[in-house]
């Protein structure tokens, strides 16, 4: 996470990382922002969750799921560079061992590409945090693309990232 932080915001530094799980709404309905109401009886039904890491920076919270969506990448990278690996001691079978060792530095160049963009992931800026709810130990924002979502943290989890966003 650190490395996706300090790519995609050059002047924040990761704080402190805290397990997780995000929520958001699986439809286009939403969710109110006052936390008054109750959810609705089939809101099961209207949730996405996942279980990550939260990341809390200078300015933002940064969830990760625990998906590596770059591991086939990486494997295909490690595939590829022991095939140039054999390649090379089987007596070079012409250029075989180069393409192979190409292919392996562009399929490890894509996977840490997709780990720096943060595929799987959000980050909600604090100033777009709506709410703190101490008693359901979790935290609603919207990111930059108006997805809703809820961060649910331990207790004591909670308490540090409260304190890291000031409150």
């Amino acid at each position: 996470m650190a490395r996706t932080v300090r790519w995609r915001w050059p002047g924040e530094r990761l704080l402190v990382t805290v397990p997780c799980i995000a929520e958001w709404p699986a439809s286009e309905m939403g969710w109110p922002t006052d936390h008054e109401g109750s959810m609705p009886a089939d809101a099961p039904q209207l949730i996405d969750r996942e279980e990550g890491c939260l990341g809390v920076t200078d300015a933002r919270l940064v969830f990760r799921n625990l998906e590596r969506h770059a591991f086939p990448f990486r494997a295909a990278a490690w595939v590829f560079m022991g095939l140039a690996v054999l390649g090379y001691a089987l007596g070079g079978l012409g250029t075989f061992p180069i393409v192979a060792a190409a292919l392996a530095v562009a399929a490890w160049a894509v996977s840490r590409f997709v780990e720096v963009l943060g595929f799987g992931g959000g980050s909600v800026g604090f100033d777009r945090i709506v709410d703190i709810d101490r008693e359901r130990q979790r935290i609603h924002g919207i990111d930059h693309w108006g997805v809703h979502y809820r961060l649910v943290l331990s207790g004591s989890d909670l308490e540090l990232v409260e304190r890291l966003l000031g409150g």
